[in-house]
């Protein structure tokens, strides 16, 4: 069984820039790699990912020796990427599932193929694999950065398979894949209560107690595009009497509704307590 344990970072300004380089080299090689590939397929030929992969390690040291500035691993896994991406697309071009556009692309393409990445549109990310880094409590060793900080430790036991440091609603963070064993649940007959409480959501007769973690209406009121009672009225004040800071747009990447999804990561008991129940 495969699962990933999302935890936040806390990089100083040096590491936060390392993170920005690892993050722009990813997105430069994978952009490298679907431009060459379109060029060769422009010719009339269909060069495999390896042979791109090969031309890329042969001139990188003299047209983008700033790639070695960060691990490996970032450009080593954006021709994997590509090459998954490809798949996929003639997988579903073969099948016939291809997506339908509403309108034409800018580049031409039909629906499905992969884009380019861009440094707005995209979630900056870059990868690690599981021998380039290390976890230690509330640490992680990163390569050619040395230890960063994590809010939490890795709650999963197991073998750690890869890692994925990405940013998002102004904080960094790092998603780590660890393989752990199957657990085999035996029933043994015996009955369970399960009361509903108040102060908790619920409480078995095991003695485990549900938490309930409710999100508070100040962190709705702040993910409800940041409306209070003046915002409100500001909006129908004349344009010429409006000031120039406005408050910034709702958005799905802002930090409070990056903050509610977390809480309701945390809200584990809609799954436990019927798990609870099938093991007694």
């Amino acid at each position: 069984m495969e699962r990933s344990h999302k935890i936040r970072l806390n990089p100083t300004s040096e590491q936060a820039a390392y993170f920005r380089r690892a993050c722009g080299t990813a997105r430069f090689v994978y952009n490298w790699a679907l431009n060459r590939w379109k060029e060769n397929r422009t010719a009339g030929t269909r060069q495999p990912l390896n042979e791109i992969k090969k031309a890329f390690n042969a001139i990188k040291g003299v047209q983008f020796p700033w790639v070695y500035e960060v691990t490996k691993c970032t450009a080593e896994q954006e021709f994997a990427n590509l090459n998954t991406a490809l798949t996929n697309f003639f997988t579903k071009q073969k099948k016939g599932t291809l997506p339908r556009l509403k309108k034409p692309r800018n580049d031409g393409e039909v629906g499905g193929f992969p884009h380019f990445k861009s440094k707005k549109r995209d979630t900056p990310s870059f990868y690690l694999a599981n021998d380039k880094f290390r976890v230690d409590g509330h640490a992680i060793l990163v390569p050619k950065l040395g230890w960063v900080n994590i809010t939490e430790a890795l709650r999963f036991d197991g073998t750690i398979m890869s890692a994925t440091v990405s940013f998002r609603a102004g904080w960094w963070w790092v998603a780590i894949q660890v393989t752990i064993a199957d657990h085999v649940y035996v029933r043994d007959g015996r009955m369970t209560g399960i009361d509903v409480g108040l102060k908790s959501f619920a409480v078995a007769s095991t003695g485990e107690v549900f938490e309930n973690q409710n999100i508070s209406p100040r962190h709705r009121q702040n993910c409800d595009g940041y409306t209070s009672p003046s915002v409100a009225n500001a909006r129908i004040v004349p344009t010429h009497k409006r000031p120039r800071r406005e408050l910034p747009k709702p958005t799905t990447k802002s930090p409070v509704s990056a903050k509610i999804g977390s809480i309701r990561c945390r809200m584990t008991w809609p799954a436990r307590i019927p798990t609870l129940a099938w093991k007694i």
